[in-house]
């Protein structure tokens, strides 16, 4: 069985590399094919991030409206991301969902993979819309810096996406409790957590370097539709 994994392993990335420039040229339906054998492999496989023309829930209706739980913290954060003046919409990233969104980040020797909680559409004046990547990481758990540091590689690769943003309960000078966020994008913030080597260092860099949003009115959270996006 050993032999086999390796065997398999060593194809997969023989025909990826192969046939990887015709991959990026597949119609809907087989390169969501092919997602969905990248997403269901053992072995965390990096690929490109593609929105499909539909994404399915087991709740859709007739309608095109679906429910989605969403906790305290989801939907706080949620408002105020609505209350932007160039706020498009909204997608709950499902983990590993052919079409999801899946970073990879190293902890020790392992190398695993992370499903951002959100992705933020906006409207831009020059390029139309932007997309930033929102992410909640838990304080207490001893990935936080790992995935922190696999988010910043991202937004050194990835320039096309306008905010990658780390996300934390927090308190301002009022002791009113808010959303203190960490923009992974900027450069010099990027690059301050990827020399991190121990959690305290990290979280020294959230209380110093993150703010609170500026739109962070208490909005009604308006609701979302599934369905062919056409810009």
């Amino acid at each position: 069985m050993v032999q086999l994994k390796t065997y398999a392993k060593n194809k997969f990335y023989q025909l990826v590399d192969d046939y990887r420039i015709y991959i990026s040229r597949l119609n809907g339906r087989y390169r969501n094919q092919y997602d969905s054998i990248v997403s269901n492999g053992d072995t965390v496989s990096k690929h490109l991030f593609t929105l499909p023309a539909d994404i399915k829930s087991r709740n859709d209706k007739d309608s095109g409206n679906v429910k989605i739980q969403l906790n305290a913290w989801e939907e706080d954060v949620l408002k105020e991301e609505q209350n932007r003046p160039d706020f498009v919409t909204w997608l709950r990233i499902t983990p590993r969902a052919s079409w999801a969104l899946c970073i990879l980040y190293k902890q020790g020797n392992e190398q695993k993979a992370m499903f951002p909680d959100f992705l933020i559409v906006r409207r831009d004046e020059k390029l139309g819309y932007v997309f930033d990547i929102l992410e909640p990481p838990n304080p207490s758990f001893d990935d936080n810096l790992p995935k922190a540091k696999g988010l910043a590689e991202y937004a050194k690769e990835n320039i096309g996406i306008s905010r990658i943003v780390l996300i934390r309960k927090s308190k301002d000078i009022t002791r009113t409790t808010k959303y203190l966020r960490l923009n992974l994008s900027k450069s010099a913030i990027c690059e301050m957590v990827l020399n991190c080597i121990t959690n305290d260092e990290f979280n020294h860099i959230f209380e110093t370097e993150g703010t609170f949003n500026e739109y962070a009115k208490q909005v009604e959270l308006l609701p979302v539709s599934f369905g062919r996006f056409s810009p």
